[in-house]
């Protein structure tokens, strides 16, 4: 490309010394300014005149394109794109140029980065945060793994929890694009196939992700989603998936990763992984985010990335997320807040009822923050009166107490109100109706932690799903995956071993 670009311009040069403009459509972030310096070393060595006459009279803008377009099974077959089409292209144009303004989804600006930020940690990442625990969950295909609620509402909150990463964009609602994004991945026309979007993740990562997650460090900012996307790709990289399906992996980096990633399943220690991919300094600029990964990791491995995904709502709530002593396990998951808080069904509804204010039969937005602010308000007055070190299983500690109240979330946090929403919200509409926040409250707060409790008394209700034995790949997440999807998103192979199992 860069001789015929050379060519080109000489030959420019001697008709007539017109300017003339090199637009990029490359697939790249900064393509405009790849194909400047590639084209101008090239130049310098045919002739510094060449090579003077085009850094004054040549322009590179750089392009940006947004459509999905997934792979096919051979040269033959058509290739089939989504609808939706976002060409941004930067106005640096000389001697004229066409009137692109005038095409239905191209956008002419004076800065593309903003949009390739915004495709490259939006788009590209969530597709990558997606890939690998939807694969491991044994979904193949994008629009099947999103009509899982689990995935779905994984793929929500890491777009939120990144999109506080992305500066302002021209002409763009941010809330808006994280929205069309989860219905373009949703698309069934398209097939997108997961394992595609999972090639190549050592390059991805350091794109996609490893800038969003310095930065979150250097703000102090949380970043749960990004390091359970990132405990996913370590588990992938062991080459199988939790029903013990080998996995073709496509790297680069394959050869030293994969090995490594393997030895993690028996030493269930994600760190040297991460050593390996992001550099050993990753372990002394952001110890915390390790220290995340390395409990997602021990998460999956434990139960299951279906039962990982399936207790976001838990940790939503803030009782999948304390680090107890090692850093290796939840261990405020085995907390029951129905020793602390008795709620029964009819509590809810008259919880609903109270902090519905405007009787419209909904909460909103503020009438839910009121309402958890009271609810957390409550626990924090009841923990107190409980036997922690019972419930814990752990030796008499002052701390004991300071450590989970400093764990439980910040009602105030919209960050922390958002995630809640996400999970309470049923049908998507930003609103809580009375049936999505009795039952989904009532599951999240009573029977989970009530199954979980080292000694709650009573029952555990029917529709509890019990905690799995300690075991990589074991049957109970064969089990609870094939129950809840009734197999349909599974390969025969899978749905048999399964029923195997369960029998």
């Amino acid at each position: 490309p860069c001789v015929c670009v050379c060519v080109c311009v000489c030959f420019f040069t001697m008709l007539s010394g017109a300017p003339f403009t090199v637009l990029s459509c490359d697939n790249l972030p900064g393509n405009g300014h790849i194909t400047e310096n590639a084209v101008t070393q090239f130049a310098d060595l045919l002739d510094p005149a060449l090579h003077a006459w085009i850094k004054s009279y040549v322009t590179f803008p750089n392009t940006m394109v947004d459509r999905i377009t997934p792979q096919t099974a051979s040269p033959e077959d058509p290739i089939v794109s989504e609808d939706f089409v976002q060409w941004v292209v930067e106005d640096k144009f000389c001697n004229g140029r066409p009137y692109l303004e005038v095409i239905d989804n191209v956008l002419l600006t004076e800065d593309v980065m903003p949009y390739e930020k915004m495709k490259v940690r939006l788009l590209n990442g969530s597709h990558s945060a997606l890939s690998y625990v939807s694969y491991l969950a044994g979904h193949r295909d994008v629009d099947h793994a999103l009509a899982n609620k689990d995935v779905h509402d994984f793929v929500r909150m890491y777009l939120s929890e990144v999109a506080q990463t992305v500066p302002a964009v021209p002409g763009i609602d941010l809330e808006w694009y994280q929205a069309k994004l989860l219905d373009r991945f949703s698309n069934p026309n398209i097939k997108d196939q997961i394992q595609r979007l999972a090639e190549d993740g050592s390059s991805k990562m350091q794109t996609t992700m490893l800038p969003v997650i310095h930065e979150k460090a250097q703000s102090r900012a949380p970043a749960p989603m990004l390091a359970l996307a990132t405990a996913g790709w370590v588990r992938y990289m062991a080459g199988v998936d939790d029903f013990g399906n080998d996995i073709e992996i496509t790297d680069p980096q394959a050869a030293t990763l994969q090995p490594i990633a393997r030895a993690a399943l028996g030493s269930r220690n994600s760190r040297p992984f991460l050593e390996a991919a992001f550099g050993k300094d990753i372990m002394k600029q952001n110890p915390a985010f390790a220290g995340k990964v390395q409990a997602w990791y021990d998460r999956i491995l434990h139960e299951g990335v279906h039962r990982v995904l399936d207790s976001l709502d838990e940790f939503a709530f803030g009782f999948a997320d304390v680090d107890m002593g090692d850093g290796d396990e939840n261990q405020l998951t085995r907390l029951s807040l129905l020793q602390m808080i008795k709620l029964t069904y009819e509590d809810l509804e008259h919880m609903f009822q109270a902090y519905d204010a405007d009787d419209s039969g909904y909460l909103e937005h503020d009438e839910f923050k009121t309402l958890l602010k009271d609810f957390f308000t409550r626990i924090r007055e009841e923990l107190p009166k409980v036997d922690l070190t019972t419930i814990f299983g752990a030796a008499a500690s002052d701390s004991l107490l300071d450590e989970v109240l400093e764990a439980l979330p910040d009602p105030d946090d919209d960050v922390v109100v958002n995630m809640l929403l996400m999970r309470l919200d049923a049908n998507d509409d930003g609103k809580i109706a009375p049936d999505e926040f009795v039952d989904s409250f009532h599951e999240v707060v009573t029977i989970r932690h009530h199954q979980l409790a080292v000694d709650a008394s009573g029952p555990v209700p029917s529709e509890a799903i019990h905690v799995p034995p300690m075991t990589f790949g074991g049957s109970w997440c064969q089990i609870e995956t094939w129950a809840r999807d009734d197999g349909d998103s599974l390969d025969n192979e899978s749905k048999a071993k399964a029923k195997a199992a369960s029998a």
